[in-house]
């Protein structure tokens, strides 16, 4: 199909991975403190991921002018949260009109509450922030060397702010760091040498999961952040390989990542054993995806056709 653009199978497991991650970090596996603590750091490989991905949409409107098209960047981002960050956004907005009437204390509850539980949904609001914000500074900043200081700068800028523990769980500096230095990832040369690429890959591979499982300090973490996803990400893109499983994998993932917010105000709401809510959390995941791919497919389907006639 000409309309099917084959996904980096390196990458799409690599999501895959880090989701499950997030799942073993909110206790969805045994003795979870014991596993996969830093689940922070899949957190950090999907903001710089999405910044080098951003990157050639800016370019495809940085002739625009300022602003323009910004409507349809906007609907075209929130199409793609799905229908399971909706349903999950809706969840938690009940439980905290709930329980902010019970306890008198809306700063409290989102404390408490919303920064532990529901998370992962205020990432992607922090993602499609800082991505908008890119979009409005490309359609208005023409020179590619001034556009590519600011991002230095807002990344540096982001990066200071948030090593310092006040700000460290803060997601926008996480995502303003992280984006903007993905940004500009996608600006180095691909190396062509595919040996190389494939060392290396296997290499940070091994050096970043090996961090993951040895549950680090913060301190530790910082480095595979900004030295080791980079690389990785760089070398894995190098690489001209596919693969439909991983592809599938990675498309779950998001579905899978979406969830576990569900499967957390569960947790709050009811006491069940943790292997319930990962059943839970994994049918509605993988429903929901297998939901969204079928209504996909059939769109790309009548584009195809649309063209080929």
């Amino acid at each position: 199909n000409s309309c099917m653009k084959k996904k980096n199978g390196i990458i799409e497991i690599t999501r895959f991975l880090m989701a499950f991650f997030v799942l073993a970090c909110h206790g969805y596996f045994y003795k979870p403190e014991s596993f996969f603590g830093p689940a922070l750091l899949a957190v950090e490989f999907f903001f710089l991921l999405s910044g080098y991905l951003l990157a050639s949409a800016l370019e495809k409107v940085k002739n625009n002018k300022p602003c323009e098209g910004l409507g349809d960047f906007v609907s075209n981002k929130i199409s793609r949260l799905g229908v399971g960050f909706f349903i999950c956004l809706a969840a938690v907005i009940g439980v905290y009109v709930v329980k902010t009437i019970e306890t008198g204390n809306f700063w409290e509850v989102f404390v408490s509450f919303g920064h532990k539980k529901a998370g992962i949904l205020w990432y992607i609001v922090d993602l499609l922030v800082v991505s908008v914000c890119y979009y409005i500074i490309r359609t208005c900043v023409k020179s590619d060397k001034i556009f590519y200081l600011i991002v230095l700068a807002v990344g540096v800028i982001c990066t200071l702010f948030r090593v310092h523990d006040l700000f460290y769980f803060y997601g926008w500096f996480r995502a303003g760091s992280l984006i903007s230095f993905g940004i500009l990832l996608s600006k180095v040369k691909k190396c062509e040498n595919n040996t190389l690429n494939w060392v290396m890959v296997f290499a940070l591979f091994i050096f970043g999961f090996s961090i993951i499982f040895l549950n680090t300090t913060k301190w530790l973490q910082l480095p595979l952040i900004y030295f080791g996803f980079p690389p990785f990400i760089y070398f894995a893109f190098s690489i001209n390989y596919s693969n439909k499983v991983f592809s599938f994998l990675g498309g779950y993932s998001y579905s899978l990542y979406i969830y576990q917010t569900f499967g957390s105000l569960l947790g709050s709401i009811f006491e069940i054993e943790w292997y319930y809510f990962f059943i839970i959390i994994v049918t509605l995941s993988l429903v929901d995806y297998l939901v969204l791919s079928k209504i996909d497919l059939r769109k790309k389907r009548r584009i195809n056709s649309s063209l080929q006639s």
